[in-house]
């Protein structure tokens, strides 16, 4: 499945022979950022010299203090720098575990039910499958939350009484909500005794359940991460040491008899190299934002998400496949207006008076029609945050799609 998005590709991807393009190329570098710091030291520079030269007022002072106080700066800034990679490339190592668990999880259910062909086995993988991709897509909403402010309750896929019980046990907690989803994986799986005309061996379900456990422990991993940031005092010693020194560079260099020149050129690439640094760890403390180097999270759950639509179309055919993108092939509910969601909820309600004869996803009729679908995730994906409100919306998708509950119409 292609990847939607190229930024971080166009950052990853680089040749380090190519001298000429690391030094010019501006996506993904640090460069358009540190120039105004870099401007504002060089125009202070020129001030000092200015009132020095033309006004006789000497601002400038001995070095002797930037020499001793530029062994604690480099000291913090390098710890810094160093930490903030070591939990960059901890991040990814979590992230990577929890889609590898994912990824096995459906290719070892397609393995171990190769020879399972009934109806009840593939709604048992397609129940699976969706769930997973559910869970990932959840995370994904955890790990961007930051930047998208997307909740994951949000996340289309879910059945209603799935996010009822979701948003039951854990609200709007954003990061208990893949433990839930998770738990039902873990009772999907248990259910192969049910679905399955000859239930799996207990090591292979042992060996589902592993792949579960992998993921819960790459997730608290990442949640590790997030719930324990670098120590504030460290980061605040660092910034007020860096800019204090750099900042003040201008008084300091003119007065070692340096010429204009030189000292401008000192100034600006002293000012680049430190403010660089500092710069660069603040991009590595959130790998999961919108920075060109930041981590392409949904990108990478995508890949994921067409291999287990590959899974599900190799054993159940492409129908199957076709249902199981249906349910995340709606837009980011986001993107979309008001508009978009009353003329959903009315499309409903023309379905419950009989005006409107919708389209099925399948000719089966253990699944809901496409524009009650519609009408369902999208009310619920933009409910406010405000509780009563989100109730009175949940309610009136709740009276929309009664009758197709009550004649078994529903998941």
């Amino acid at each position: 499945m292609a990847r939607c998005t190229s930024d971080y590709d166009q950052v990853r991807r680089y040749d380090s022979s190519d001298h000429w393009s690391l030094l010019t190329r501006m996506h993904g570098s640090v460069f358009p950022r540190v120039m105004i710091p870099c401007a504002l030291n060089v125009a202070l520079v020129c001030t000092v010299i200015y009132l020095k030269e033309a006004r006789g007022i000497d601002l400038t002072y001995s070095d002797k203090g930037h020499i001793y106080t530029s062994t604690i700066v480099s000291f913090l800034l390098v710890t810094r720098t160093s930490i903030a990679y070591s939990r960059f490339m901890e991040a990814r190592s979590g992230l990577a575990s929890c889609m590898r668990s994912c990824r096995e999880l459906m290719q070892h259910v397609v393995t171990f039910t190769r020879n399972e062909h009934g109806e009840r086995s593939k709604k048992w993988r397609f129940d699976l499958a969706r769930k997973t991709i559910a869970l990932l897509r959840f995370v994904v909403s955890v790990l961007k939350f930051g930047s998208c402010g997307t909740h994951a309750w949000r996340i289309p896929a879910l059945t209603f009484t799935e996010k009822s019980a979701l948003m039951e046990a854990v609200g709007e907690d954003n990061e208990r909500s893949p433990m839930i989803l998770a738990m039902f994986i873990r009772s999907t799986i248990a259910s192969h005794v049910v679905f399955l005309d000859t239930p799996l061996h207990v090591n292979k379900e042992l060996k589902l359940y592993l792949c579960v456990s992998d993921f819960v422990k790459g997730y608290h991993q990442l949640m590790a991460l997030i719930d324990a940031p670098l120590p504030f005092p460290l980061i605040q010693m660092n910034k007020c040491f860096l800019i204090i020194w750099i900042f003040t560079l201008p008084l300091v260099l003119h007065s070692d008899g340096m010429g204009t020149f030189s000292t401008l050129l000192a100034v600006f690439f002293m000012t680049y190299a430190f403010l660089g640094l500092e710069l660069v760890s603040v991009q590595m403390d959130d790998p999961y934002g919108d920075d060109p180097t930041d981590i392409d999270v949904l990108g990478k759950a995508k890949d994921i998400f067409g291999d287990m639509y590959d899974c599900i179309h190799d054993i159940d055919g492409p129908e199957v496949s076709k249902r199981l993108r249906a349910y995340f092939s709606i837009q980011e509910m986001h993107d979309m207006d008001q508009s978009s969601i009353d003329n959903a909820i009315h499309t409903g309600r023309r379905q419950e008076s009989g005006e409107y004869q919708p389209r099925r996803l399948n000719d089966t009729p253990n699944h809901r029609s496409l524009p009650t679908e519609y009408a369902l995730r999208i009310s619920m994906v933009k409910s406010p945050d405000a509780g009563d409100e989100k109730s009175k919306i949940m309610e009136q998708v709740k009276d929309t799609v009664k009758p197709y509950w009550e004649s078994g119409q529903t998941n």
